[in-house]
């Protein structure tokens, strides 16, 4: 049986799900992969929900299976395995040795979960750009709801949408900025205006910290290896945990 706390998220994220998409595509389906609001003070933002709907079919299951199931199976590596692993290692402090269905509701309710796609890409041609740019007035929408003091991103796409650049360019500035300061970089030192991206149209987010990874995948193998053999990650990984 479900804890109370997954009840009333889930309850929440369908109510939430009614609200927020601007499109009437990203979230319109009960199968959507949507977390509530609760004015969290961080924003993560990765790909897409790549591998959902499969045999969770409903938020409840994937809370219960996908995500619990997973992150109570973490590596042992530095490196996260996937989207799970890079979960429990980047938001540590709110996860137990053990993870129970309580830590799931703790993230859930530190940190504002969502996809530059809102929905897999796992079946499309094309170039996945285009189809998150989709969904970007959606996201717009997200973070004027939670008004967050963190964003972080796990994504190139959301890079781009975002902030209008690209990973490696938007990497070496963090680590050029945490090895000058000790600080993460924020949305006004980040941000390329002659692109024209989401975070362009507002200067309400100027001030908000932001912190790059890669896409945890296991694709991108290669580049989790450099991000993760940094000095810097693990300064970058102490702002995230001060700031939960």
């Amino acid at each position: 049986m479900k804890e109370d706390i997954l009840e009333d998220i889930i309850r929440k994220a369908e109510d939430w799900r009614k609200q927020i998409c601007a499109c009437n595509q990203c979230y319109t389906s009960k199968a959507s992969l949507i977390f509530p609001p609760f004015r969290q003070k961080i924003v993560l933002i990765s790909e897409s929900p790549f591998n959902f709907p499969n045999e969770c079919k409903t938020l409840g299951d994937f809370l219960e299976k996908d995500f619990l199931e997973s992150v109570r199976r973490k590596s042992g590596s530095i490196i996260p395995a996937n989207i799970f692993d890079f979960l429990y290692r980047t938001f540590k402090p709110v996860f137990s040795d053990s993870p129970t269905t309580r830590d799931v509701g703790k993230f859930l309710r530190c940190v504002y979960w969502t996809h530059a796609a809102k929905k897999s890409l796992k079946d499309l041609s094309g170039n996945r750009r285009e189809y998150a740019e989709k969904c970007s007035e959606t996201t717009f929408r997200e973070l004027k709801e939670i008004h967050p003091k963190l964003i972080v991103t796990a994504s190139s796409v959301a890079l781009h949408i975002l902030f209008g650049r690209k990973y490696m360019e938007s990497f070496g500035k963090q680590v050029e900025k945490v090895r000058e300061h000790g600080k993460l970089l924020t949305v006004k030192e980040l941000i390329c205006e002659k692109e024209k991206p989401l975070l362009s149209r507002t200067c309400t987010f100027k001030d908000c910290e932001v912190a790059i990874f890669p896409n945890p995948s296991p694709t991108a193998a290669k580049w989790k290896k450099e991000a993760y053999g940094t000095e810097e990650i693990r300064t970058v990984l102490n702002c995230i945990h001060r700031t939960l």
